[in-house]
């Protein structure tokens, strides 16, 4: 999607709505406002709310997927792997608080379970270096929920505040989602 394109200027008012005044506080007629088109042109590219909360959450995830896959090594070791893609993780949203905001909303709404069944089905590129076994096998078995909430979510959650964190915090945080989500080792 191009970032001058309608469809992409509908999904950043939706955003941006959607961090200001959560899911129920935002309604189509309103997007279409922020976004600056008629409310037919909104469902011209989203027939519906969910669609557009759906398509959102893949999108945000996907480009956390390019930001993320290239800086991680598969070839390290496990709390090698998860730092690079903890720490990944942490830097995107921090500059993209808005979407990190979005991210933690829909993690706590009813539209999750289904745009994250969606997020799947077209391949998340995260998916595919947590199943790696030089990672998976590492991690202790969670539901996808509080996986997710122990892992990435502690990085997303510190990128949508609006607090500044030092290296070393970022570091002993992480430290403590990789313990979390880790089998234990002999010391």
């Amino acid at each position: 999607m191009s970032s001058n394109s309608t469809q992409y200027t509908i999904m950043m008012a939706f955003i941006t709505l959607v961090a200001k005044n959560g899911f129920h506080g935002t309604s189509m007629s309103m997007v279409a406002k922020e976004a600056g088109v008629a409310i037919g042109t909104s469902y011209v590219h989203y027939a519906s709310k969910e669609e557009l909360v759906n398509q959102t959450y893949i999108w945000i995830k996907h480009q956390l997927a390019d930001h993320v896959v290239p800086k991680t090594d598969l070839k390290l070791s496990a709390k090698e792997i998860y730092e690079a893609v903890w720490m990944s993780t942490y830097e995107y949203f921090s500059k993209n608080k808005e979407q990190a905001q979005y991210i933690s909303q829909i993690e706590e709404s009813p539209y999750f379970k289904q745009s994250h069944e969606q997020l799947e089905a077209t391949g998340n590129p995260l998916t595919e270096i947590l199943v790696h076994p030089n990672l998976a096998d590492a991690l202790i078995e969670l539901p996808l929920v509080a996986f997710g909430k122990l892992s990435i979510g502690v990085a997303i959650s510190l990128a949508a505040s609006n607090e500044k964190f030092s290296r070393q915090e970022l570091s002993e945080t992480m430290s403590a989602s990789w313990r979390a989500i880790s089998k234990k080792t002999k010391v």
